[in-house]
């Protein structure tokens, strides 16, 4: 597979391209996965990186994005940005491939995390392609940066095409934000189209601020349209001007419809091009018959043969006029250092206040027709809906006389699709993204249209009977999906009349998402009294589209584990993880209460433990005082309260206590010994000696704890013993 690099001298004059082939690994094979993106070493100023690529053995991504990225064979390429770079071009063309779509992303951590980027000056979250071109002019990045470009081969159809990136450290000198606008279209549907045969579609092209800082104070003066072939020539005055066009809503020609001073906007046929600018190059460039505007700065094959040449002289020029540019919107009536007023053009200043000041925005706007059937079908330029702009400024077509200070501000491009077939293409319905188990639904409705008759791919992921109905049938979609990974279900509709062999086809296509499954235990134990915490964990989760959520009853906990503070009550816990598209899982845990001894309430190394209900179950209970006939376990020694005296002759009253209890024993002891107060979070509050000559009580002052149930341990190192306290 081969790469060509055209390189353009950016900062000498006449522009220059070369052209250089160079053997690389076949990307069929090589790129199907971002992680495996295939670097272009792209330079800023210094022209197109070009390099071919291939879909034949591409397949989908994972996830999605509006061109359709998750449907469609993906094959990915890596820019990283140098230290200039500030605006990204974007040419892929094939003679095989008819619709492909172009997404750019950001890397904030690889691969791992993608970051979209909207694309050109129209703020695009992906761009889509048509007639085997997709062109994206004008996209603002960030210096140092690495970007993936992800090509989509939206039909599947498989093939070769080329790619071309370039990046530039200028492109928005002097109008700082513009864009096309589709505002509405005759048959409705989607605004950014596919349009079909003979549609009205509205349209304005916008020139939202203009900055004439660090330029000369230039002014904005001109705004030169670009229109494909594709759009019936009806919609055209005799000079090339679209009918009835609005300039702010005011009608072109009339006096004072500009925004500053006394400017007038009117459409010009012989204005011409004051400075030698090699970039621009003008020609008849869809054979329609006209003239267009090309530059080498965005566009990889953009002839370099007629480049605009410069008039003389400064300030009022024409001895001689030079290179005259394609009709367009011209402002004239604010007199700048020419006495004689305008028009012609060139004798009068723009659109503008002063030399600071974000100005604009200008809107023009008009209606255009594309071509009706079969006259969209003579040549592929037929199809051609190109809409495009570029701008001057009076530096540039006007009266001036400082430096030639030029902004070579990119144009603006948006080209739509246009369906030109007699077998009516009703293009594809991209549905939202379901559950398995959801029933989708779709009104198989067309004008025209007797019946249908339908496939599913795959069909082992869906539980439908019905493949045909009448115009108007709903189409019902069952899917069945396992695993943990999306499927994408598609569906090809036929559209047949009864009394003609003329066809619809239609596609409709969403993403279906396995149910969502986790586990939980059927019940936990806990011990009644146990400090600490409890947590529970549902494992083994899959399905749903990720974020999952979380939702715990009767708590209102959102988090994907859920905790349990001390004291511990007997309750039923309900789980519900659940996604944004409605996939939804429904569980629940019995927590159970249980008596227990103290070691298993405190383990080593201490009363301060986090309790958990994997891998070992917690049990707990009723914590046990010495007249109880529980076995009592202690460091050394494992005896039984109804044979061992000492448990008969251990007491604590009052229960329940206020300011003062008393801790009374009825044998001797042998050794110093402590009582301590926990607590039923499992923090000791209190901490009292007892010595050999205490006797065989001691009085405890609790007056400082606030209310509740503790727990009090008498120990020392032959014997431990657990009783509960109530302080009121």
């Amino acid at each position: 597979m081969k790469i060509r690099i055209l390189l353009l001298a950016i900062f000498s004059f006449p522009a220059l391209i070369f052209s250089m082939d160079l053997i690389v690994m076949d990307t069929c094979s090589t790129n199907d996965f971002c992680d495996s993106a295939i670097d272009l070493p792209v330079s800023t100023d210094l022209g197109f990186y070009c390099q071919t690529g291939c879909t034949d053995q591409a397949t989908a991504e994972w996830f999605d994005n509006p061109c359709g990225i998750g449907y469609s064979a993906t094959v990915w390429f890596r820019v990283n940005t140098d230290q200039f770079a500030r605006v990204m071009n974007i040419h892929v063309s094939s003679d095989v491939i008819k619709s492909m779509n172009v997404s750019l992303f950001k890397a904030e951590n690889g691969c791992v995390q993608l970051e979209p980027v909207s694309l050109t000056s129209n703020n695009v979250p992906c761009l889509q392609g048509y007639n085997g071109l997709a062109k994206a002019v004008g996209t603002r990045i960030s210096k140092n940066s690495t970007y993936y470009l992800a090509i989509t081969d939206v039909d599947n159809t498989g093939g070769t095409f080329e790619l071309c990136v370039n990046t530039f450290s200028f492109g928005y000198k002097c109008v700082q934000d513009r864009n096309i606008e589709i505002t509405s279209r005759l048959s409705g549907g989607p605004l950014e189209g596919p349009f079909l045969p003979g549609e009205r579609i509205s349209i304005c092209f916008n020139v939202n601020s203009y900055n004439a800082a660090d330029n000369g104070c230039q002014f904005f003066q001109g705004l030169i349209p670009v229109f494909g072939n594709g759009w019936d020539p009806a919609s055209f005055d005799a000079n090339g001007q679209p009918i009835n066009t609005t300039i702010n809503g005011m009608p072109i020609a009339i006096p004072n419809n500009g925004i500053y001073g006394s400017a007038t906007w009117d459409w010009f046929t012989d204005v011409d091009y004051h400075y030698d600018n090699p970039y621009l190059q003008e020609a008849d460039l869809d054979n329609n018959g006209t003239v267009d505007m090309c530059s080498l700065l965005c566009d990889p094959w953009c002839a370099n043969i007629y480049p605009v040449k410069g008039s003389c002289c400064a300030p009022c020029w024409g001895n001689p006029l030079g290179t005259i540019l394609p009709p367009g919107w011209l402002a004239y009536g604010n007199n700048g250092p020419c006495p004689t007023p305008g028009p012609p053009i060139r004798v009068d200043a723009g659109d503008g206040v002063n030399c600071d000041t974000m100005m604009g925005p200008w809107k023009f706007c008009f209606d255009l027709v594309t071509r009706d059937f079969p006259d969209c079908k003579t040549d592929i330029t037929t199809t051609d809906l190109t809409l495009a702009f570029f701008t001057t400024t009076d530096v540039e077509t006007g009266a001036w006389a400082g430096s030639p200070i030029l902004c070579h501000d990119l144009p603006t491009y948006l080209i739509p699709g246009l369906i030109c077939t007699e077998n009516n293409n009703a293009g594809t319905t991209t549905l939202d993204d379901v559950c398995s188990g959801d029933v989708v639904s779709f009104e198989l409705d067309v004008p025209g249209v007797d019946y249908w008759e339908w496939t599913v791919s795959p069909s082992a992921n869906v539980n439908d009977s019905v493949f045909e109905g009448e115009n108007g049938h709903i189409l019902q979609s069952y899917p069945d999906v396992t695993g943990s990974s999306p499927v994408v279900i598609r569906y090809d509709a036929v559209g047949h009349e009864y009394t003609s062999s003329d066809v619809v086809y239609k596609r409709i296509q969403y993403r279906a998402w396995p149910t969502i499954q986790y586990q939980l235990p059927h019940e936990i134990e806990i011990c009644e009294f146990k400090p600490g915490m409890l947590q529970i964990t549902p494992t083994n989760i899959s399905g749903g589209k990720p974020p999952l959520h979380y939702l715990w009853n009767p708590t209102g906990d959102t988090l994907s584990s859920l905790t349990l503070d001390a004291p511990f009550q007997e309750s039923n816990i309900q789980l519900s993880v659940y996604d944004t598209i409605g996939c939804i899982t429904n569980d629940s845990v019995e927590v159970k209460l249980k008596s227990c001894d103290f070691d298993e309430m405190y383990p080593d190394p201490g009363p301060n433990d986090t309790i958990h209900h994997q891998p070992t179950l917690p049990h707990d209970g009723n914590y046990t005082t010495p007249g109880d006939s529980k076995r009592i376990r202690t460091n050394f020694h494992e005896f039984n309260s109804t044979t061992d005296h000492r448990i008969k002759t251990i007491q604590l009253y009052p229960v329940p206590g206020d300011n003062k209890i008393t801790l009374k024993w009825l044998f001797a002891l042998q050794h110093p010994a402590e009582i301590e107060i926990f607590n039923l979070q499992g923090n000791r509050v209190q901490k009292i000696q007892v010595n050999l000559n205490d006797g065989n009580r001691k009085e405890i002052d609790i007056h400082s704890l606030p209310d509740g149930i503790y727990l009090v341990c008498f120990n020392n190192e032959e014997f431990r013993y657990m009783m509960r306290m109530v302080k009121i």
